[in-house]
């Protein structure tokens, strides 16, 4: 039998359409990571931890937490995680928005949201984009 692996291995599969089951398959070492970074997220409201797949090409978890309600603008506005590359959807919110411009809740969304939009009309993101 190999001997396990010390590397903080998590490959995170994400769900294709609604009713598909995301996957999370990790080393002890990569999950004992990832639930380090969760505790941490429940007890100050966000945290981060660094895992690689099984690559070795190391990548950020980010978690936030917020306990708005459903029909927030924080959650409204928010993209589902199967509607990445659905053209409908253009007028919601990547988590990766929120986490670029600082947005961890309602509040800071309206303060930032005309910056945001803003910012997807400059050439700089077009050129970045591939608009």
């Amino acid at each position: 039998m190999l001997e396990s692996t010390p590397f903080r291995i998590v490959n995170i599969y994400a769900q294709t359409d609604k009713r598909a089951e995301s996957v999370i398959v990790g080393s002890r070492a990569g999950l004992e990571t990832l639930k380090q970074a969760i505790e941490l997220a429940l007890s100050h409201e966000e945290s981060s931890c660094r895992v690689a797949p099984s690559d070795l090409e190391a990548y950020e978890v980010k978690i936030i937490v917020n306990n708005e309600s459903l029909d927030s603008p924080f959650w409204s506005r928010m993209k589902l995680p199967y509607s990445e590359l659905d053209d409908c959807s253009k007028d919601k919110k990547s988590p990766h928005d929120y986490l670029d411009f600082g947005v961890r809740d309602s509040e800071s969304l309206r303060r930032k949201e005309a910056i945001m939009v803003a910012y997807k009309e400059t050439e700089v993101y077009k050129s970045i984009s591939g608009l």
